[in-house]
């Protein structure tokens, strides 16, 4: 069935490192939901402020993407951060393409998280690694809420990183 989603990428930091491939990734994996039949959602650049995250997160997405740097518990933005507490009550599952996120994710909680690593995540192939595999799944037609999903990512990520970066199921 037809979910609302919203798809974030975020390239140019300020203070972080900037990424290559964050900005393109939402771009291709709304265009694979839309194909599925979704109603996707884009913000990319400088759109991508703590403002303008939740303020389309309050239209209260299905499924969310996001692409960009992370910490323990944040999704970094151009303008700061958005805590993963603050939008724990969205009835959603998060596909987060970002470092460190997953190492503070619970094993029991409200909001289901999809995280690339608990620690580093890396960039691979035109691609953040997590999405590549992402979108691979998703172009053999699978839809994001089947359950093996999770360990299709894991066994495909840790395969190509040799076990350095694990993707993460947990909930906030």
């Amino acid at each position: 069935q037809a979910a609302n989603v919203l798809c974030v990428g975020l390239n140019e930091y300020d203070k972080y490192t900037n990424l290559t491939y964050a900005e393109n990734d939402a771009a291709q994996v709304a265009g694979q939901l839309e194909a599925q039949g979704h109603t996707v959602t884009v913000l990319t650049g400088a759109s991508v402020t703590r403002d303008g995250l939740l303020a389309a997160l309050a239209a209260q997405p299905e499924i969310v993407y996001f692409a960009g740097h992370g910490e323990k518990g944040r999704l970094m933005v151009a303008d700061g951060h958005v805590n993963l507490d603050e939008i724990a009550d969205l009835d959603a599952t998060l596909f987060l393409d970002c470092c460190f996120v997953g190492g503070g994710l619970k094993d029991a909680g409200t909001l289901k998280v999809l995280a690339a690593a608990k620690h580093e995540a890396f960039e691979s192939d035109g691609h953040g690694l997590f999405t590549k595999h992402l979108l691979g799944w998703m172009e053999d037609g699978k839809d994001l809420d089947n359950d093996k999903i999770v360990s299709y990512l894991q066994k495909q990520v840790r395969g190509e990183t040799g076990g350095w970066q694990k993707p993460v199921l947990g909930y906030i």
